[in-house]
């Protein structure tokens, strides 16, 4: 029994005065690249002697490299740590690198004391960045063969140390032949492109579908929403496209985390814009909320790095915020699919769990972060060996999808609809042609010449000549309110009702009262200027004017009263003026879109000009002021008496 005591005692001495087995990797004899999975040293805090191959490290904790701090109790921990482990070199002719996995935000790598590698950026201060997964660190040949002190210095941001395996490297480090070790790399930097395949899945139909919209928005200007659409998914595709390229590039991470945060928010400020916009809601109280909810996101991250609020405080809010916006969105599209808004039914289930999803995984981050659960991360809905597909990914795309889907049927409709106006304004530009006759009937006594210069496809200015059986003329020259469809139609009223009326040979100031109360209630809030005047055989001149321009005699604006014009109100009274014409007398009547004409530099035609050149023939008239910078609708009409030796033949 005492022997055996002794024994005992004397294992347990060896044990103690020897170093720990675990401590120690031998990779000489092994052919290819050795996994160095055995427990390292390790310690919070910072000495540079810890590099040093003698420096005494038993009385340092075992620790799995590629498990995190928070399992030796170190969770949230922020700052440096020493990784140590003796590993015995192979005495290899070719060179040896060390596959590092950074386990931290940045990593100096000492080998017997001598810095061989730095992975991020450590000094003149340490910095976050974004990594590669894994890295080649050269070791010095002289070394070959040797047993050798392996030294990690590693620094932890404190915005990272919240964070889900905070301190774990992905896997254990790896020795090996440096070809073998960068071939490792390569093929990481590989496998790198294969995980990004669902968010570059997601990123591209996002990036398509907004091409799409932004085309639409260039033929139709006027819906905004298309462009709200271009914005939000284009821009969502360039921000992942600017994060992973910083990742190759090594950018600092708090900096672009802000700018990321803030880039969400207009984002998401735009992706609320066009679902309201292409749903046809308002922009009601609701929307208001939505759009100041969505930058708690950009006030929350500075504030982080400001050290207003923790890291667990961000997450706090931004919980919050989505599960607010999947409500108030779920109610908007809800609302409205019910009542059979084809656009919100299609939103209505992927925008939702989208949003759902986001609400989750922020709630479960947050919880993370302070302390209450023991896991984060995305809600997965597929792992694969080289890559996984997360719940919002999937509902991203459908989102995307979605949104193709509503502009493919806005397009058709809007298709079908410029069908159908292209057919109405073909019949409109048909009725354009009763309100301004191109050829007009012939007298003995005098001539008549218009031109027409519409402003649009149609317009609202008319002119009109009614020959009566004595020789004389009744004309009406005229211009609606407003321009387009609506005018002409109103135009087209007047017209058939004058058409109606000349059968009566009615004198002008009749005449005008007769269609003034034939209009008033029939306009819908618009009116028509109207100058009726009648041309006897004998140069009799009779005038009623309703508002319009006078005309001219000779190049001199005759004056003449002007009354109310028509369909304003049905007790105005018109008056009549009446001249006698001379042989050869020219007079022109014009409209409004003559003088109004304006330069590039905003003078206006006026009525000097007009003046000026009303003695010319009425192509010349309407092309000088056309010319000049038309604005609106340019008619002119011009009649001539006929000379003496005419009238006397």
């Amino acid at each position: 029994m005492l022997r055996f005591r002794f024994v005992v005692v004397l294992l347990t001495a060896v044990a103690v005065a020897s170093p720990a087995s675990a401590q120690q990797a031998d990779a000489s004899a092994t052919g290819g690249p050795t996994s160095l999975d055995a427990p390292w040293r390790l310690y919070f805090g910072d000495d540079p002697a810890f590099a040093q191959p003698g420096f005494d490290d038993a009385d340092w904790m075992l620790h799995r490299i590629d498990k995190d701090w928070a399992s030796e109790g170190r969770r949230g921990y922020a700052g440096y740590a020493w990784y140590r482990m003796r590993v015995v070199l192979p005495n290899a002719s070719e060179p040896l690198a060390l596959a590092i996995y950074p386990p931290a935000s940045a990593v100096e790598v000492y080998i017997d004391g001598t810095l061989a590698g730095t992975i991020g950026r450590m000094h003149p201060q340490p910095a976050w960045q974004y990594l590669r997964t894994v890295y080649a660190v050269p070791v010095p040949a002289v070394l070959h063969g040797r047993s050798v002190e392996v030294a990690l210095r590693v620094w932890g941001a404190w915005q990272q140390a919240q964070r889900l395996g905070a301190g774990a490297a992905s896997q254990p480090a790896l020795l090996g032949a440096a070809r073998d070790v960068e071939r490792i790399v390569t093929l990481e930097d590989e496998n790198r492109w294969l995980t990004k395949i669902p968010d570059c899945t997601v990123d591209l139909t996002g990036l398509c579908i907004g091409l799409f919209s932004f085309g639409l928005f260039l033929l139709q200007r006027q819906a905004r929403e298309y462009a709200y659409a271009a914005v939000y998914l284009c821009g969502s595709a360039a921000l992942d496209l600017l994060i992973w390229i910083l990742r190759q590039q090594g950018g600092g991470v708090p900096f672009w985390a802000n700018v990321s945060n803030v880039s969400d928010s207009i984002l998401l400020c735009f992706w609320l814009l066009f679902t309201w916009g292409f749903v046809g809601a308002k922009a009601d109280r609701l929307l208001f909320f939505c759009l100041a909810a969505a930058w708690m996101n950009a006030i929350a991250g500075p504030s982080v790095e400001l050290g207003i609020i923790p890291l667990a405080g961000f997450f706090w809010i931004v919980a919050p915020m989505y599960l607010f916006l999947s409500i108030a969105v779920f109610v908007r599209l809800y609302t409205l699919a019910r009542r059979g808004n084809r656009d919100a039914q299609l939103f209505l289930i992927p925008f939702f769990f989208s949003l759902v999803v986001q609400s989750i995984v922020s709630v479960i981050t947050a919880l993370y972060s302070s302390g209450l659960v023991n896991f984060q991360g995305r809600m997965i809905l597929y792992r694969g060996s080289h890559f996984d597909v997360s719940w919002e990914q999937l509902f991203t795309t459908l989102s995307y999808f979605a949104v193709g889907a509503v502009l493919v049927l806005r397009f058709a409709r809007s298709a079908r609809q410029e069908q159908r106006l292209r057919t109405e304004m073909e019949a409109a530009r048909r009725v354009q042609g009763q309100l301004v006759p191109v050829e007009l009937p012939q007298f003995q006594a005098f001539t008549c010449e218009a031109a027409y210069r519409a402003a649009s496809e149609v317009g609202g200015d008319f002119y009109q000549v009614y020959p009566r059986s004595d020789g004389s003329a009744l004309l009406l020259v005229g211009n609606v309110s407003g321009k387009g469809l609506r005018a002409a139609m109103l135009g087209t009223l007047i017209v058939g009702a004058a058409g109606a009326l000349a059968q009566e040979n009615l004198a002008p100031a009749e005449m005008l009262d007769r269609l003034n109360r034939h209009l008033c209630g029939r306009t819908d809030g618009g009116f028509a200027t109207c100058l009726c005047a009648e041309i006897g055989a004998a140069g009799r001149l009779v005038l009623a004017n309703a508002g319009h321009l006078a005309p001219y005699r000779n190049g001199e604006e005759l004056p003449l009263d002007s009354e109310l014009p028509l369909g304003i109100a049905a007790s105005a009274n018109y008056t009549e003026s009446t001249l006698q014409l001379a042989p050869a007398d020219a007079l022109t009547f014009i409209s409004d879109g003559v003088v109004e004409a304006r330069n590039p530099s905003g003078e206006l035609f006026g009525f000097d000009r007009a003046a000026a050149i009303s003695n010319q023939s009425a192509e010349q008239i309407a092309h000088a002021a056309q010319q000049f910078g038309q604005e609106d609708d340019i008619t002119v009409l011009t009649v001539t008496f006929a000379p003496a030796e005419v009238l006397h033949a």
